[in-house]
This record gives C-alpha cells, sequence and structure tokens, in this order.
C-alpha cells in the first residue's frame, strides 16, 4: 500500500539513508522484510542492517547490530 511506502522510506531517510539512495526497490525490499519471516535482513546503504525480529524490523549500523 501506499502509506506502507511512505514510512518505510520516512524511516530510511531517519536512519540516515539519502533520499537518493532510497530507491522504490529499496523501499521494497524492507517491506519485504516486513512480510517475512523473522531472522531475516538486508545490508542497506549508509552501513545500516535492516534485521526482521518478531514483529519489529530494527535498523541499525553495522557495527551496532549485536543482535
Amino acid at each position: 500500500p501506499p502509506i506502507a511506502r511512505r514510512v518505510a522510506r520516512e524511516v530510511l531517510r531517519m536512519a540516515g539513508v539519502s533520499e537518493k539512495d532510497a530507491s522504490a526497490r529499496l523501499v521494497e525490499a524492507v517491506l519485504d522484510l516486513a512480510r517475512g519471516g523473522t531472522g531475516r535482513g538486508r545490508d542497506l546503504p549508509a552501513g545500516i542492517r535492516a534485521t526482521r525480529r518478531g514483529d519489529r524490523i530494527r535498523l541499525a549500523t553495522a557495527s551496532h547490530d549485536h543482535g
């Protein structure tokens, strides 16, 4: 849904991903994490890792993602 895309894009921006890097493909990848099972993850621009944990998606810099 369009609202989910807007929320995902804004969260990416707040996490430090530039507007240029927050492409439709990247937004869809984050939404795919939201739809998938726990324990999945994806490396994002700006050294950020998105990880699905339970019903949440955690965005953290690689140096701060300790599980």
